[in-house]
């Protein structure tokens, strides 16, 4: 299922579920950060729409067995942010969705923001060579801490779910401006191997 937006770039239902389920993850931990994020649900809803709702809440179901349609729909929207704030989190739920596609390369971004400051980044890469015979890697950045890789199938990925947790309600982090391309969302750790 891919749908062509308004500007003509594709989205899938990878992009509506990874978002969904993203959303979820991050919106659990800190309920009251904003997220921005590409997609929302109005495609979904809209009379025609039918099937591809239907597929992207299948997929959501694969990560959250009792997810109800109107929660995953839910979840989509959680990223429709679109101020800047204090502190906010922005989300490219399939970041070269085209390379998806191809079945080549692509990664679902996300960052957390504060003070204007890129404080903690994280990119999973399900289709990257690791070099040690494995596919699949979560790049993440933590201000102050360094930059690590760990596979997408474990090896750290729990971990890393756990430091942003602990790191996530550091208030005062943050990244210099001029570290992400202008117009590009960076993002973080895709929790989910689409």
């Amino acid at each position: 299922g891919v749908i062509e937006k308004r500007d003509r770039s594709p989205v899938t239902v990878a992009d509506f579920g990874s978002q969904a389920i993203v959303c979820r993850v991050v919106g659990d931990a800190f309920g009251d950060d904003p997220i921005i994020a590409e997609e929302d649900s109005a495609a979904l809803r809209e009379p025609g729409g039918e099937e591809l709702y239907g597929r992207v809440v299948a997929e959501v179901r694969r990560v959250v067995r009792d997810a109800t349609g109107e929660q995953a729909l839910g979840w989509i929207d959680r990223g429709g942010a679109t101020e800047h704030s204090a502190r906010f989190w922005t989300l490219d739920p399939i970041d070269g969705t085209k390379g998806f596609l191809r079945g080549d390369q692509y990664a679902i971004s996300l960052a957390l923001l504060v003070q204007g400051r890129i404080a903690v980044a994280a990119l999973a890469c399900p289709n990257l060579d690791t070099g040690g015979g494995g596919l699949g890697a979560v790049l993440h950045a933590v201000r102050g801490r360094g930059a690590f890789e760990a596979s997408i199938d474990g090896g750290g990925a729990g971990v890393l779910l756990e430091e942003l947790v602990q790191f996530g309600d550091h208030r005062g982090v943050g990244v210099g401006p001029g570290a992400v391309e202008p117009g590009h969302d960076l993002g973080l750790r895709g929790a989910l191997r689409v």
